[in-house]
């Protein structure tokens, strides 16, 4: 009876260390793997321009660069910015040049004569 029970313990009890090393090393693999990407220079530059992109979208007058080398996933999130900017605050500055949104939904800038140039 003894080595029965023996017989039937052993292996529970080496199949739950195994488990206790595996759930161990798993998750240690995951913290790790956490780690490496809250840390890597690819999310500190997401997190920059995630920053950059609030920053934006608080002040119409904050002039939006774009220019020919930029990717084109930073020119989408750009002009992304600036549509928001002309729907929450009617106006957006865009390559140094303030665009206007009217009541009807047109967009227009003022030249330097006082009139207004449909985009």
């Amino acid at each position: 009876m003894l080595i029965l029970i023996l017989n039937i313990t052993i292996p529970i009890v080496f199949i739950y260390l195994i488990y206790k090393a595996f759930k161990k090393n798993t998750s240690s693999k995951l913290i790790d793997r956490f780690r490496q990407n809250l840390t890597s220079r690819a999310h500190t530059n997401q997190r920059i321009f995630e920053r950059y992109a609030e920053y934006l979208n608080s002040d119409p007058y904050q002039n939006i660069n774009l220019t020919e080398w930029e990717r084109e996933g930073e020119i989408l999130e750009k002009v992304n910015i600036h549509k928001a900017r002309l729907n929450k605050f009617g106006k957006s500055q865009l390559n140094g040049q303030i665009f206007y949104l009217d009541k009807k939904g047109s967009i227009y800038t003022i030249s330097k004569e006082g009139y207004k140039d449909l985009v």
